[in-house]
Parts: structure tokens; sequence; C-alpha cells
């Protein structure tokens, strides 16, 4: 007989066996997942190489302390959209993912910062002066008109007769 150690497959590798199920737990499908990963990866890097856990600036090279909690950056981005899409007891997070509850809520503190610096160029842009338009891109523009708090003294620019209330005019 052959003695192995077989090693135990993570949450993120069990869900990548299911594509609808990984969907289910993530609100991405694998291929999208994929996409966002590399973006996630080096902003992970970038903030690992020069900070600790902790938020404190670090002075040695990175080295976790646990292996097997986390041990990949895309076990870290399933932990969080996993956590962010069925908002679990961060004590059912610890029993999922094989961590301290003191962990999980320092893993989600850690690394929503990340993800939102991943996701900034999805999300969309109040003023159009903002938007780094890219050739062969397809951009939407939202016509909406939305509530605003405007100027005292500048509310004739504003005003919506249709609604009868002050909305920021889209042009």
């Amino acid at each position: 007989r052959a003695n192995f150690v077989q090693k135990a497959m993570t949450a993120y590798e069990k869900a990548r066996n299911n594509p609808r199920q990984f969907k289910s737990l993530t609100s991405l499908s694998i291929e999208k997942f994929d996409i966002l990963l590399p973006t996630f990866e080096s902003k992970w890097e970038t903030f690992i190489e020069k900070y600790n856990l902790d938020g404190t600036i670090r002075l040695r090279k990175y080295v976790p302390k646990n292996d097997k909690q986390l041990p990949t950056v895309g076990d870290k981005l399933f932990f969080l959209l996993f956590y962010k899409k069925t908002h679990s007891l961060q004590e059912v997070m610890a029993f999922q993912f094989d961590l301290e509850v003191s962990m999980v809520n320092k893993w989600i503190h850690i690394l929503t910062p990340i993800l939102n610096k991943s996701l900034e160029k999805y999300i969309p842009k109040a003023n159009i002066e903002d938007v780094d338009f890219q050739m062969d891109e397809t951009y939407i523009i939202d016509g909406t008109e939305r509530p605003i708090q405007p100027d005292t003294y500048d509310q004739e620019t504003f005003y919506s007769g249709k609604k009868k209330l002050i909305h920021l005019k889209m042009l």
C-alpha cells in the first residue's frame, strides 16, 4: 500500500468544482472571479509588503504564521466574497473556514479595503470628467435625476418642475 497524505481541500477549492454553487456563494461566476483575482492579488501584495496584519508598518518580510488558514490569495478573496454575500455570523465563518473567530474578524477588516480598491475601476463615476475613456470599450451614461442638497443661492439651476423637487439635472 502506498502511504500518502491527502491535502484537505479548502472551501475555495471545493466551490470551484461546482460553478453554480460558486456563483451562489460569491455572486461571481468563476470566470469573473478569475478576472478580479489578479487585481486583488496585486493590491494584497502591495498591502502585505508595507504593513503587518495589525496595520503597523512592516519591518520584516511577510511569512504567514499558519499556512493552512486562507493559504492563497484566491482563498482570501473567496472568503471575503462569501462573507459579503451571505453576511454569516463570524462564528459560522470561523467554522466554515477553520479559523478562530478573532482571525475571521481580522481578515474581514484587512481584506475589505483591499477588495474596495480592487473594485474601484468598476464603480460608476459621478462626473463624466472623472471617466478615463479607453478605446474599444462601451460606456453607459445613467440619465436618472437624483435628489441633491444644493446651495441655497443656486436652487433654480437644479429645480425639476417635473417632480417639484430639487434634482441634479442630467445633461
